[in-house]
């Protein structure tokens, strides 16, 4: 069923439908598209779309749509550079075609890609790429999905006041147009935000509720996220046995799935919380086991954080050459990728370790490339904490304008009661007037006539 599923996501993706796969005119390109994304053994399925992208008779749409099953299936693989690599062909394919919606979607497919490779810049710059044709262009909810991605990697990225605006964005397109998972899925980054900040218990408050959420709608997947980010908040907590119980439901679920990527990043969690409780053989354990899957998988955060942990316990056995050779290649990973935690707890480590060695000199100037970056983070925290305010402000400013506009209405309501009160007494007075003058008319002329009829019969008498 899940097989089924996932062929219908992705040739609804292609622009191909079930119906098309089997009963339209042309239905053999469709066709045979179907029956390779049925296959279970995807190698054998690259071998069969490698041969149709090399018909030189191909359409442009049918090139597109090989082209876009290629990077697909390379990035079930987990083989994410050549996913790239496809997806720049379908890039400059619809470019240079003036195809701007499939050219968006794949630079939207592009971002996502470089996401989980790790490029944060370059996955930024396509997200942004594709940003600009989807707010013309494309339904709101597409809209808020793509905002929502951009705050995935400003977050990443240590930019915590741009991400809060994008989730903030997404949260409100959400709020009219999407799902009740939607709202969720935005409530679980925003949760992340406040774990980057060290606001742990807000974000496990959150944390718990979208897991009830999820558990409500049987969102397994989604459950196995969240359970390895409210692990590494209790971690962070000090509360060691929470994070455990969370950590290894959430590696459980990834391996059952033979999920490289996320069993790798649950796999540098737990050995930091190893580290973190001083059980050093099983944090060497799981931060080698992060290392390996990290380069299977390409998951560069999990590598480097790997290397970190297993850092640490090279300085808790005084192998300091090792400590420093797996910093130093963590420090590479991250430097190419901005991962801006990361970076400062190799500092710190790297300080240690050269006061450990009596290299006071390389020491300090490691404790001060680290303070400054922890000066940095404290600004990029206060800078989210303004910008929460800010937030606040505005919308204090709106309830404010809505009262005041509300006392406008009710005051020119009874301006406008007034106004008709005063013109039915005017009228009042005028038929009063009118009236009494009419009356007054009829009485004189009454009179007039008496007097004439005296006056006659005076004569006649």
């Amino acid at each position: 069923m899940v097989k089924v599923f996932l062929i219908f996501v992705i040739m609804s993706w292609l622009g191909i439908s079930v119906a098309e796969a089997k009963d339209s005119s042309p239905a053999k390109f469709s066709n045979t598209i179907a029956r390779i994304l049925a296959l279970d053994n995807k190698t054998i399925a690259l071998t069969e779309l490698e041969k149709i992208n090399a018909d030189l008779t191909l359409t442009t749409l049918e090139k597109y749509q090989v082209l876009k099953v290629l990077a697909t299936t390379h990035y079930q693989l987990g083989y994410l550079k050549q996913s790239i690599v496809i997806l720049e062909q379908l890039i400059e394919l619809t470019h240079s075609n003036e195809m701007p919606k499939l050219h968006a979607q794949s630079q939207k497919m592009l971002g996502i890609i470089f996401y989980y490779s790790g490029e944060n810049i370059r996955s930024l710059q396509a997200y942004q790429t594709a940003l600009a044709y989807f707010e013309a262009s494309e339904p709101p909810v597409a809209v808020a999905n793509l905002h929502n991605n951009i705050g995935l990697v400003q977050a990443v990225m240590g930019e915590m006041p741009a991400a809060l605006r994008s989730y903030q964005q997404a949260e409100v397109l959400y709020g009219s147009h999407g799902t009740r998972k939607d709202r969720t899925d935005i409530k679980f980054n925003i949760a992340g935000l406040y774990n980057r900040l060290h606001r742990y218990n807000i974000a496990i408050k959150m944390y718990l509720t979208v897991i009830k959420q999820r558990v409500k709608s049987h969102d397994t997947e989604g459950l196995a996220l969240v359970y390895g980010d409210i692990g590494v908040a209790y971690q962070n907590s000090g509360d060691y046995l929470q994070a455990k119980h969370y950590l290894y439901k959430s590696l459980k679920h990834h391996q059952a799935n033979n999920n490289q990527y996320h069993t790798a990043s649950q796999s540098h969690n737990l050995a930091e919380l190893y580290n973190h409780t001083g059980q050093v053989d099983d944090a060497e354990k799981f931060a080698s086991q992060a290392i390996e899957l990290g380069l299977l998988s390409n998951n560069k955060s999990a590598y480097a954080g790997g290397l970190y942990n297993l850092a640490v316990v090279n300085f808790r056995q005084q192998e300091f050459k090792s400590a420093l050779d797996n910093l130093n290649q963590s420090n590479r990973e991250i430097n190419a990728n901005h991962g801006n935690d990361q970076f400062h707890d190799n500092l710190m480590l790297m300080s240690l370790i050269y006061a450990a060695q009596n290299q006071t000199e390389q020491s300090l100037a490691v404790h001060l490339k680290f303070t400054q970056g922890l000066h940095e983070k404290n600004n990029q925290a206060f800078a989210m904490q303004l910008a929460q305010y800010q937030v606040e402000l505005e919308s204090e400013q709106l309830k404010q304008q809505v009262t005041e506009l509300n006392q406008k209405r009710i005051l020119s309501q009874l301006t406008s009661d007034r106004a008709d009160q005063n013109r039915n007494i005017q009228v009042c007075i005028g038929v009063l007037l009118l009236f009494s003058g009419f009356v007054y008319y009829r009485r004189s002329l009454e009179i007039k006539q008496k007097k004439s009829v005296s006056c006659f019969g005076q004569k006649t008498d």
